[in-house]
């Protein structure tokens, strides 16, 4: 099961209304992680940068990560085209994977979309969609639903699928549910404090392993946010800043 899990981490790391008031700027966020996967200390480091371009409501959102648990490390680096609406947000985008462990690699793109809604100021529902294309490779689906206790404090539940075929060692799938929360203690310092669960199920045949297995994850974070667009708060950070829900995600290596 653990050769499986630290393969299909690759394949994973790929995803209310805001005022009209807030204008468009420059957004940046850095994370960092520490937690714990298969009784092994996980660490991750994050950063993200999105940029308004000269038509309404497009943006250009790009990310970089590096992340390790044991002996696996993995570089990640992509980007998205942004479409931002007072109501929703939607992007396209493309997520490069390079899997390192036990003096063995492999890489593999994700490719795929998602959206975001702002039913309400404390509901925001996502979902998000996709292929994985190299030598690991199939398809994704996944979805979040956010809740904003306060217009600093918000939780959300998530689940997420995937499917991981290669050439000859046959084919797995994984399911990836959990819970997240995140915490900004004082408006004017945009630091956030945030927490992970995640529970994981993999079944099938292949890669190293065979048949059923589950584990759980967790890690602990803290976050910036700089955003040219005058939030304070949480929600309105989380709104007009970098990708959030639709993000490509790495639930078990310690990123949402």
């Amino acid at each position: 099961m653990r050769k499986y899990l630290l393969a299909s981490a690759c394949v994973l790391a790929g995803g209310l209304a805001t005022s009209s008031a807030l204008a468009e700027g420059i957004a940046a966020t850095g994370q960092g992680t520490f937690g714990n996967i298969l009784g092994f200390p996980s660490w991750s480091a994050n950063g993200a940068l999105d940029v308004p371009l000269d038509w309404e409501g497009l943006s250009v959102d790009g990310t970089v990560g590096d992340r390790g648990a044991d002996s696996l490390h993995l570089f990640d680096a992509g980007g998205s085209l942004v479409w931002s609406d007072p109501q929703f947000r939607i992007a396209g985008s493309a997520l490069y994977n390079r899997l390192n462990g036990s003096g063995r690699s492999t890489d593999t793109t994700q490719l795929g979309g998602g959206g975001e809604w702002y039913f309400t100021d404390q509901i925001t529902a996502a979902v998000r969609g996709g292929a994985n294309v190299g030598a690991l490779h199939g398809g994704y689906i996944g979805g979040t639903g956010k809740f904003y206790v306060t217009p600093d404090v918000a939780i959300d539940g998530f689940v997420d699928y995937s499917d991981l075929a290669h050439h000859f060692a046959g084919v797995l799938n994984e399911t990836d549910y959990g819970a997240h929360a995140e915490w900004l203690p004082m408006e004017d310092i945009p630091i956030a404090l945030e927490g992970n669960y995640t529970h994981v199920h993999v079944a099938g045949s292949g890669l190293g392993f065979s048949g059923t297995g589950d584990t759980d994850t967790w890690w602990v974070g803290v976050k910036l946010y700089l955003n040219e667009s005058g939030a304070t708060t949480l929600v309105d950070r989380q709104r007009t800043g970098t990708l959030d829900t639709i993000q490509p995600v790495q639930h078990f290596l310690g990123s949402n």
